[in-house]
Parts: C-alpha cells; sequence; structure tokens
C-alpha cells in the first residue's frame, strides 16, 4: 500500500521529458607548456519538454552541461546497471504492483 501511495505522489508530479541529446568531445591539440597532459571534456546540450503550459504546445527547456571523460565513463556504468536493474525478476515484480 505504501508504495502505491509513493508512485500515486511522484505520479502527480510533472516531470520534465527526454526531447533530444546533442554532444560534442572538446580537445586541446596545443598548449606552450609540454608537461600538459590532453585532457578531453564532453559538452552535452539536454533538450527537455515540459508540460504543456499555453494551449497543446509543450515548453522546450535545454541544458548545457560539460564532464570530464572520468564523469563519462561513471555515467555510462550507472546506466548500464540502471538497465540491468530493470530487468531483474525483483523489479518486475514491484512495477507489477506500482501499477
Amino acid at each position: 500500500a505504501e508504495v502505491k501511495e509513493s508512485s500515486a505522489a511522484v505520479g502527480e508530479m510533472p516531470l520534465p521529458t527526454y526531447y533530444n541529446l546533442e554532444w560534442r568531445l572538446d580537445v586541446e591539440l596545443a598548449k606552450r607548456s609540454l608537461m600538459h597532459t590532453v585532457e578531453p571534456s564532453f559538452v552535452l546540450k539536454l533538450s527537455l519538454q515540459g508540460d504543456a503550459t499555453d494551449g497543446d504546445e509543450k515548453k522546450l527547456e535545454t541544458v548545457v552541461l560539460e564532464a570530464d571523460a572520468a564523469s563519462m565513463k561513471h555515467l555510462e556504468t550507472q546506466l548500464t546497471a540502471a538497465v540491468a536493474e530493470l530487468s531483474t525478476v525483483r523489479t518486475r515484480r514491484l512495477l507489477k504492483y506500482v501499477r
């Protein structure tokens, strides 16, 4: 009963949904200092769609993020683990009761 109440409360919150993701890899090719190591960075432009505010049009929000290679690897690991968790028996049972 608690799980259904909690999920109902979360379902009422207007959360934005994924719309688009653009990314770019930035690498510094040259620097005066020879001791400098190459540190690539990723620039992500995430577009999210909000709830409809004026008629049928949904509000589009854009967020720009920058991350280093280690952070991107960590994100990839966490997302892979989340997808694997969705396919477990325990999660499928939980989702059956929540819906």
